[in-house]
């Protein structure tokens, strides 16, 4: 619909078909849909070159995303649990640190706020 109307390229279409074909076949329609429908959004603001790079920096995201994942769920056979979910949350304040540096998110007080509490948390369970 995006190309009937001239809001999308063809070549936009491409990069964002591309990208579908190499998404897992593990993901479910529902976030197919939803992340087709976010490209597809992101294809009326840039060229389908910034587009084709965006995806690719969500594609690694979410590789790493799963590995990590991983990861955590080793440590919890091996570590005290309690330790590693504080751990585990504290990945939020990482995570809206690399969103700030690497997508140029802008994080306001009440993201400020909660990150500051979920490290405060992890503080209390390792101190505690």
């Amino acid at each position: 619909a995006a190309v009937a109307v001239g809001l999308i390229s063809s070549e936009h279409v491409t990069v964002i078909a591309d990208f579908m074909a190499r998404l897992p076949q593990r993901v479910d329609a529902e976030l197919r849909a939803e992340v087709e429908a976010d490209l597809a959004g992101y294809a009326t603001e840039t060229t389908p070159e910034d587009l084709r790079a965006l995806a690719l920096r969500g594609l690694i995201g979410a590789l790493v995303a799963y590995l990590t994942f991983g990861s955590m769920l080793v440590a919890t056979r091996l570590a005290k649990l309690g330790e590693i979910a504080a751990l585990r949350e504290t990945s939020i304040a990482f995570a809206a640190v690399f969103g700030v540096i690497f997508f140029r998110e802008r994080l306001d007080r009440p993201k400020l706020l909660l990150i500051a509490l979920i490290c405060a948390g992890a503080i209390v369970v390792q101190l505690g």
